[in-house]
């Protein structure tokens, strides 16, 4: 799994992807050929620079479970919502599982 970096690729992926709803925040799914590629939008309504690294370190690690029993590919940007801080990993991972289990 490899990350998003460029503000290129985000402003793409939010402009041409699909957007999905999920309890915790919004996913958007671009195309991509490489397999999972994953970037994390962690704005300042999370709270303080450790709550926010906290949820990106927790999205990613639910990600990296999920992708080993479901095959994901493309380009993928999470927008956590505020919930996020206060959900526990395996609801957290339950709940992206099943996004992904329907698209």
């Amino acid at each position: 799994m490899r990350s998003i970096k460029s503000e290129a690729d985000f402003k793409n992926i939010r402009k041409f992807g699909k957007k999905l709803h999920f309890k915790y925040g919004i996913i958007y799914k671009g195309d991509g050929a490489l397999g999972l590629e994953l970037g994390i939008i962690a704005s300042k309504k999370l709270g303080n620079a450790v709550n926010r690294n906290r949820i990106k370190r927790r999205v990613t690690e639910a990600f990296r479970n999920i992708s080993k029993n479901i095959d994901i590919k493309g380009k993928i940007i999470v927008i956590p919502s505020p919930a996020t801080a206060k959900v526990g990993f395996a609801e957290l991972r339950n709940s992206l599982g099943e996004i992904f289990n329907r698209s």
